[in-house]
């Protein structure tokens, strides 16, 4: 047929749509992201922020004082909401590890809305509370879990990159990134 190419990408290049009086000529089409992005050093940031945001601002968020938690604290006694919170967050980083490890975009996409599930459950109830404290500090988190969650958008849109499993520390095998490296472990 003429004026129809397949591209590099499977798309169908210099096709000619007629519009009326109007003609357009598609030259190309360019995927929306690259096969095969690694998107999750920024998402693990991302997630890193919001568990150091809830270890600091957990209180404001579930309209409580700084000074029960510090209370609570020096009694030895942490809220059950407050180390159920933290606990969640650091397991929803290490089961992302795993289904990045494993390359797994259908687990990806449960985690995805599992996760976004979770967090307009947990704002629904903040927002049930009267504190205009919460409502910004939740607002903040919100913040924080959106750009989490979107980074997990793109990494499922874009695919997995072929090597995954290798880590930027032992890309080199210097002195120092050996050190590194077994610091890394011991943690």
């Amino acid at each position: 047929e003429e004026g129809r190419s397949v591209g590099r990408d499977g798309c169908q290049a210099d096709e000619t749509l007629t519009l009326g009086e109007h003609v357009l000529r598609i030259e190309s089409i360019l995927p929306l992201c690259r096969k095969g992005v690694d998107f999750y050093g920024p998402t693990v940031l991302v997630d890193i922020l919001v568990f150091l945001y809830l270890v600091v601002f957990y209180p404001t968020t579930v309209s409580s004082t700084v000074q029960d938690l510090a209370e609570s604290v020096t009694q030895n006694q942490l809220p059950v909401g407050y180390v159920s919170m933290l606990f969640s967050v650091m397991l929803l980083v290490i089961i992302d590890r795993i289904i990045y490890l494993h390359a797994c975009k259908p687990a990806k996409v449960i985690y995805h809305y599992f996760n976004l599930l979770g967090m307009c459950l947990w704002v629904q109830l903040v927002i049930w509370t009267d504190n205009p404290a919460s409502h910004t500090s939740c607002s903040i988190l919100c913040l924080l879990k959106s750009v989490s969650l979107a980074l997990n958008a793109r990494q499922i849109r874009c695919g997995y990159p072929e090597r995954t499993r290798q880590h930027f520390l032992t890309q080199s095998t210097d002195l120092v990134s050996r050190g590194m490296f077994i610091l890394y472990r011991s943690l």
